[in-house]
């Protein structure tokens, strides 16, 4: 259930997902997916694996709608993919990153996948 009044008790202040960017990426099961991923990382940017299985780039970027509290100034007009946010995946209240893995260098990642096919 995602209530809005309890989301926003839980986030007053937190602002933890709000420090990021992520977009999905295909996982490398083809030789264009690995040379994609390389490419993000060539260029600074970090590839996750959330322990299910998706991948995703990861750009930190903190919202430009929080104020100096790590408030959201926009909080009653938000985008639909905040709305849609909820303390299950929360950063700071679901800690389970048992299988995640990021990436920050080209090298780590293909050593990656080099074990990944043995």
């Amino acid at each position: 259930m995602n209530d809005a009044k309890t989301n926003k008790k839980l986030c007053k202040g937190c602002s933890a997902c709000c420090e990021y960017v992520t977009v999905d990426i295909a996982g490398p099961k083809k030789k264009e997916d690995i040379d994609l991923i390389r490419w993000y990382l060539i260029h600074g940017v970090s590839v996750c694996v959330e322990g299910k299985g998706d991948w995703m780039v990861y750009i930190p970027q903190k919202c430009k709608a929080l104020d100096e509290n790590g408030e959201c100034k926009i909080y009653s007009k938000r985008p639909a993919i905040c709305r849609e946010y909820t303390q299950e995946g929360c950063d700071k209240y679901d800690q389970d990153e048992s299988g995640d893995i990021t990436f920050t260098d080209e090298k780590t990642f293909l050593s990656y996948i080099k074990k990944r096919k043995k």
